[in-house]
């Protein structure tokens, strides 16, 4: 193949293995089952693949042949040291001969000019795609009706009481803001940091099926865009999901976001205090609601609550609280018994187990599973695993969760799309599929398979479907 801007030109004494017949061709000329689907012999070619040190432990496969050279292989992974070279594979025309072929490799600085290296694509991830995804081409329409049939007393039942708890028993970490496998947090995470999370938006926009998530009221904002019909909200933290249990009393009692907000108003917390015992007086969490929720942050989470309410440009009409339609399908769904609330682990072996044989019991495809930023502070165990693999998504459901910026994008916190998080949206099916395979230990090993919009640096998408789910068109 003649690569047109190649100096010297190419001819046929050019090549270094098979001859070529007496002719060159120009690449993308050829028929489709002569193109070049392996470059070594022509240009040797790019490689996704990151170099760092090999140290004292490179030995064996993993390390290929460049290990000679003191290199690793880090196969996108990270951290991986100093991330400023990448490996080349096969040979070329300009290489000696024992290069071409597919198992050569070479070390290169991925800083300033090269010549004569050839790559297949430039992307952020190593995998084609159909882009934009299926849901932002041809978003869904809003549901003919936003009123839920009453949940059964067997539905009911299958909902609101799982089959096998957690038991919560994690002691707190010695410093605050970390949440690894082995302890948790000291801070309870009352309001909602990250401050994009519209940019979810129109990726949840009527999913409509089921909703799994963590932490405290961003999940309403998703539940109500989604039109989600089913719902479980679990957190290992006791404060978390007994303030759920609390804004499921007041959004019960109050028809607009103003009237719930003034529920929380330091001096409305007599009357308060007495809606909250009059349903949980005899409930054995009452006094976390009392002491650890309402007394330690009622004023601020009053604060909050009128913070989130407020018109916004970014957010539109985005935001359960800022959007009275999207307060009023919350209530509908508490009314109608559609919202459940549970205490439970990710990385333990029942609650999230057991919400996702309730959906099964239930037929009911989940279609959000949301993990807030949880997934980045551990390693997947074999739970946490099971658990997700558990969950019955579908084609059109999706993951989304935040991380902290670095190494997902730069890192100088100024806010805006250079902030504090980094905001994902995952394609369900495509991250069961890889719990399943062995490279795919922690959240870090998805960083390479990202789509990053140009405008938008601090969003990435990771397989998304690009045509419509069959599953989605009949809904």
């Amino acid at each position: 193949y003649n690569y047109s801007k190649s100096n010297p030109q190419i001819n046929c004494s050019s090549a270094n293995i098979n001859g070529c017949n007496g002719k060159t061709l120009e690449v993308g000329k050829g028929i489709p089952t002569d193109q070049i689907f392996n470059m070594a012999g022509n240009v040797p070619e790019w490689t996704n693949d990151w170099v760092g040190e090999c140290g004292k432990n490179c030995e064996g496969p993993q390390c290929l042949n460049v290990c000679l050279k003191n290199v690793s292989v880090c196969s996108g992974k990270f951290p991986c040291g100093k991330l400023n070279q990448k490996v080349v594979k096969g040979g070329g025309y300009n290489l000696p001969g024992e290069n071409s072929n597919i198992s050569s490799r070479m070390i290169l600085d991925i800083s300033g000019e090269k010549k004569h290296i050839g790559a297949r694509c430039v992307s952020d991830t190593p995998y084609l795609t159909n882009a934009p995804a299926w849901i932002i081409k041809k978003p869904l329409p809003e549901p003919q009706s936003l009123d839920l049939p009453q949940v059964t007393d067997n539905e009911r039942k299958i909902l609101h009481e799982l089959k096998e708890y957690d038991k919560l028993d994690k002691p707190f970490c010695d410093k605050p803001y970390t949440s690894p496998a082995n302890c948790r947090d000291p801070v309870s995470y009352v309001k909602p940091n990250e401050a994009r999370n519209y940019l979810f938006a129109d990726y949840v926009k009527n999913l409509r099926g089921g909703y799994v998530g963590v932490a405290a009221d961003a999940n309403y904002s998703y539940i109500a865009q989604a039109r989600s019909e089913w719902v479980w909200l679990m957190d290992f933290d006791f404060v978390i999901f007994n303030l759920h249990r609390i804004i499921k009393v007041f959004v019960l009692e109050s028809e607009t976001p103003g009237e719930f907000i003034e529920k929380f108003n330091p001096k409305n917390k007599p009357s308060s205090m007495a809606l909250i015992e009059k349903v949980y007086r005899d409930h054995p969490d009452f006094s976390i609601m009392k002491t650890k929720v309402m007394d330690r942050y009622g004023a601020s989470l009053y604060e909050h609550y009128k913070s989130i309410s407020k018109p916004s440009k970014e957010n539109g009409e985005f935001g359960w609280l800022r959007n009275p339609k999207a307060y009023s399908y919350i209530r509908m769904l508490h009314r109608k018994g559609r919202i459940s609330i549970h205490g439970g682990d990710l990385l333990k072996d029942k609650t999230l187990f057991s919400i996702g044989e309730s959906a099964k019991k239930l037929g009911v495809k989940i279609r959000i599973f949301y993990p807030s930023n949880a997934e980045e502070f551990w390693a997947f165990n074999e739970n946490f695993k099971r658990n997700v693999l558990n969950l019955p998504f579908d084609e059109a459901s999706v993951v989304l969760r935040t991380v902290h910026e670095y190494p997902w994008h730069v890192n100088d916190r100024k806010g805006g799309h250079a902030g504090f998080w980094h905001y994902v949206v995952h394609g369900a099916y495509n991250y069961q599929k890889k719990l399943q395979l062995p490279n795919y230990s922690g959240i870090q090993d998805f960083k390479n398979e990202r789509i990053i919009p140009t405008d938008m640096r601090d969003f990435s998408t990771i397989h998304l479907p690009g045509n419509i789910p069959e599953g989605i068109k009949g809904n």
